[in-house]
C-alpha cells in the first residue's frame, strides 16, 4: 500500500504515465536517447575488438528502470523491470547469442580473471560466465538474495529471493526495521507482470 504515494509512483505521474500519451511521450524520449548510446557504443566497441587480439568488452548497467509498468517510473523496488540489469560482452570467445542464465553483477570480476586465464580465489562472490559467453551448457545458478537493507528514492527496506519460478518480497517498516509490513510472492513463470500476491495462498 505505501507504494501508491512512493516517488517511483509521484514521478510517474509527473511524467504523465496516468494517460497512455504520456507513456508513450516519454517512450519516445526514453528510446530516442537510448538508441543514440547504443549506436555510439557500438561503433567504440566495433573498434575494440577488430584490431586488438584476445579482447573483451564487458558493459553492465547498474539497474534496470520502471518505464510505466505498475504505474512506476525509476528503480529500487524489487520487481522484474528494476531487478533486470541489461548485460553484453563482446570479443575473444564470445559466441553472438542471448542467453536466459540468471547473472549477477558479483559474476563480473570472476569472469574477468577467468578471461584473463587466472584462478578464480574460493572466496570470491560469484561465478565466472565464460561457458555462458562461449555457448557452453553447465552454468547454473537457481536463485538469488537481493537487498536493499535501508529506505532508497521513496523504497522501505527490503530483502528479496528470486528464483527461476518465484520471487519473495519482504517489506520492513522504516520507522521500526525489526517489523515486517508487507510479504508478496510472485509466480514469475505464470504471472511476469507480478500482479498477483499469492503470499495469503
Amino acid at each position: 500500500p505505501y507504494l501508491k504515494d512512493n516517488r517511483n509512483r509521484s514521478r510517474g505521474q509527473m511524467y504523465g504515465y496516468g494517460k497512455p500519451e504520456g507513456i508513450q511521450k516519454h517512450y519516445r524520449k526514453y528510446y530516442a536517447a537510448i538508441t543514440d548510446m547504443d549506436k555510439s557504443l557500438g561503433k567504440l566497441v566495433d573498434e575494440i575488438v577488430k584490431d586488438i587480439e584476445n579482447t573483451y568488452v564487458i558493459f553492465m548497467g547498474d539497474n534496470g528502470w520502471f518505464m510505466g509498468e505498475h504505474g512506476f517510473t525509476s528503480k529500487v523496488l524489487p520487481y522484474e523491470e528494476s531487478m533486470r540489469v541489461p548485460m553484453f560482452a563482446v570479443g575473444g570467445t564470445v559466441k553472438r547469442q542471448r542467453s536466459d542464465a540468471m547473472v549477477l553483477n558479483v559474476d563480473v570480476a570472476p569472469t574477468i580473471l577467468q578471461m584473463a586465464g587466472v584462478a578464480i580465489p574460493g572466496n570470491m562472490d560469484g561465478k565466472g560466465l565464460l561457458e555462458v559467453l562461449e555457448g557452453k551448457t553447465g552454468f547454473t545458478r537457481e536463485s538469488f538474495f537481493y537487498e536493499a537493507p535501508k529506505s532508497e528514492l521513496g523504497s522501505w527496506p527490503l530483502y528479496a529471493i528470486r528464483s527461476r519460478k518465484y520471487k519473495y518480497i519482504r517489506t520492513y517498516d522504516k520507522e521500526q526495521p525489526d517489523r515486517v509490513c508487507f510479504e508478496e510472492l510472485y509466480d514469475i513463470e505464470n504471472d511476469p507482470c507480478e500482479l498477483k500476491n499469492l503470499i495469503g495462498n
